[in-house]
């Protein structure tokens, strides 16, 4: 999708992690971590709870714990941009810069649309 930047990348590698990695749990977690923890985590233990507890089949439960939880957490996420366009104050437009940084926009997404294509940084006071 996108890489770094050359500088970003040398900063970086400039950071000491010798004793984030020297953890022996976050060895374990980096380890097994597609591996284990995603498919018991994504898959294994929202597709059991239901056939267990209130006799679910797998199938019901794979669509409903899975699948319609990922679709639907994906509709929200890309909802806050729509949103941010079609009420905003400022609608979309190339012309426009990032000025404005705020809690709000941390907390509301995108906020007042300031997705631009911008040449040039600026920072707000």
């Amino acid at each position: 999708m996108l890489s770094k930047h050359p500088e970003v990348r040398r900063k970086g590698a400039t950071i000491d992690l010798s004793d984030v990695i020297a953890d022996p749990l976050v060895r374990l977690q980096r380890k097994y971590y597609y591996f284990v923890w995603v498919p018991i985590f994504w898959f294994a233990i929202p597709v059991a709870v239901p056939m267990y507890f209130w006799g679910e089949s797998f199938y019901a439960s794979f669509m409903i714990c899975v699948i319609a939880r990922y679709t639907i957490t994906l509709h929200i996420t890309f909802l806050v941009n729509s949103w941010a366009h079609a009420y905003g104050n400022r609608p979309y437009s190339e012309k426009l810069i990032p000025v404005e940084a705020s809690c709000r926009h941390m907390l509301m997404g995108e906020g007042r649309a300031h997705k631009t294509l911008c040449l040039k940084i600026e920072l707000c006071n």
